[in-house]
């Protein structure tokens, strides 16, 4: 597990290895920023329930009954992958701040890595010839060389086998499934950062500023998927259509002093019409020590999924690969489990 959580801090930070070097330019303009976020949210919207479909993709349409079975079946495994991002809305939320150009250019078509990984666990139905699956995935809030980095998904589904013969090695199977999906990474800026507030000509100095990507989502998710058992292998294809609910956005972390035309703080602290203009602009939570911008997006998502896995008495190991026929991203899982 330790081996996991340093190979996905050192792939997402691939785009912010020069961010503590920042503060080439220490004036940015805050309706960039704002602009930027927007492109950042709807980037989120596109690629996070994708990325949350991760997990419980097995190779059987539908594996057996629990009761009465004999043996009962179920399974538990793991599986580990990931999806793509695309990284511009990444670089121009840091190019809006001046830091911008981070990202590797070799990734700008293929689109960012986000990884993932989740516990998967099926058990088979009683009496009717459904399978209920859960996954869970996290990585605890972690800090390196003033990094940081969370990540927490969650899920479940049921499945209803609408072809499954003994006579037959078809499967096919119809469901649905939940998804819970968050995350969020904090970057060191350097000393200092300051802009100005357009309509009030305020200037806020941010002092050892600290900038936390958020990002969220929650799908609900139809599904169909065929399998095709052979002896050793199990070839299968399956989509899926959800709704998604998401967010993202950026939380500053860090002490503000404010500053008028004259250049002299102001002692009182933040004014109320500064606050005011900010949150006109979507800017929430304005106190001394930070502020935050978040946007939600909702979205209809299609996804084409399958595989295949190697059947080895009652160990399985997946090949899965995913495409969002949405947004264009694609995706590759591998998956190792126990499955009776």
């Amino acid at each position: 597990m330790k081996k996991l959580k340093v190979i996905f801090i050192g792939v997402i930070m691939l785009a912010f290895v020069s961010g503590a070097a920042f503060s080439q330019t220490d004036l940015f303009n805050i309706n960039a920023l704002q602009r930027a976020i927007g492109d950042f949210a709807d980037d989120v919207a596109l690629s996070l329930p994708f990325n949350s479909t991760m997990g419980l993709n097995w190779s059987d349409a539908h594996i057996g009954k629990f009761f009465p079975s004999l043996p009962p079946h179920f399974g538990v495994g793991i599986t580990t992958g990931f999806t793509t991002f695309g990284n511009g809305s990444f670089d121009g939320v840091l190019n809006s701040i001046g830091a911008g150009g981070v990202i590797p250019s070799e990734l700008t078509n293929l689109g960012m890595p986000m990884l993932g990984y989740t516990v998967d666990a099926r058990i088979g139905g009683f009496f009717l010839p459904f399978d209920v699956g859960v996954k869970f995935g996290i990585i605890p809030p972690l800090k390196l060389d003033g990094y940081a980095i969370d990540y927490l998904l969650v899920g479940a589904d049921i499945r209803y086998a609408v072809v499954d013969s003994k006579l037959s090695p078809i499967k096919v199977s119809v469901g649905i499934g939940y998804n819970h999906l968050k995350g969020g990474i904090a970057v060191p800026l350097g000393k200092g950062l300051s802009f100005e507030e357009p309509t009030t000509g305020y200037k806020l100095s941010l002092g050892d500023p600290k900038l936390g990507f958020l990002w969220g989502t929650d799908t609900i998710e139809l599904k169909g998927q065929v399998s095709f058992k052979l002896p050793f292998i199990t070839p299968y294809a399956g989509a899926g259509l959800s709704m998604a609910f998401s967010h993202a956005g950026y939380k500053f972390n860090t002490n503000i002093k404010v500053y008028d035309d004259q250049d002299t703080e102001v002692a009182s602290g933040i004014p109320n019409e500064v606050i005011s203009a900010l949150n006109n602009m979507g800017i929430t939570g304005v106190t001394s020590n930070g502020f935050e911008s978040i946007k939600k997006e909702d979205s209809f998502n299609m996804r084409l999924f399958g595989g295949i896995s190697l059947n080895l008495t009652v160990v399985r190991f997946d090949l899965n690969v995913l495409y969002n026929l949405t947004g264009g991203q694609v995706g590759v899982t591998f998956g190792a489990r126990v499955q009776i």
